[in-house]
């Protein structure tokens, strides 16, 4: 889903597709506040926002009884990062703050324990109470690409 957008579900949720697989769909971390929803998951947030903020929504995940998902591109800890030729749009959310992403990573990670996506997954299928068959089912809009 577009993570960060009120109208998408902030947490573990199956996904109907029109041809009828059920996709697992485990979204990013978001920071909620008030009305909005403020992504704090990986890429361009990770790098640019306070680590107090991506910890807040981490944690909300957390009590939630959730798993605080967040994900980093290799190319944003890559010291060789190539520049590559984007509009300048594209060109501001791929590189602003790169030079810092190493540090929000150490940073983030020294914040607490963190563990692979399988780990939950496979508690899926343990834990009856945290079952697949739980989570909320939602409808696969037709007009995602």
């Amino acid at each position: 889903t577009h993570y960060g957008m009120a109208a998408t579900f902030p947490y573990p949720h199956r996904i109907a597709t029109p041809a009828g697989a059920m996709l697992l769909e485990l979204p990013p971390a978001t920071f909620s506040l008030g009305p909005w929803r403020i992504p704090t998951g990986g890429g361009f947030y990770l790098r640019n926002l306070p680590a107090r903020l991506i910890r807040q929504g981490l944690e909300q995940a957390n009590r939630r009884g959730w798993p605080g998902v967040f994900y980093i591109h290799p190319w944003e800890v890559d010291p060789v990062n190539p520049a590559i030729r984007l509009p300048f749009d594209q060109w501001v959310i791929h590189n602003l703050g790169q030079k810092r992403a190493s540090r929000s990573l150490e940073n983030l990670l020294a914040m607490g324990r963190f563990g692979p996506i399988n780990r939950f997954l496979a508690g899926l299928n343990q834990e009856e109470d945290r079952g697949i068959e739980k989570l909320t089912l939602c409808r696969y809009p037709g007009n995602w690409q």
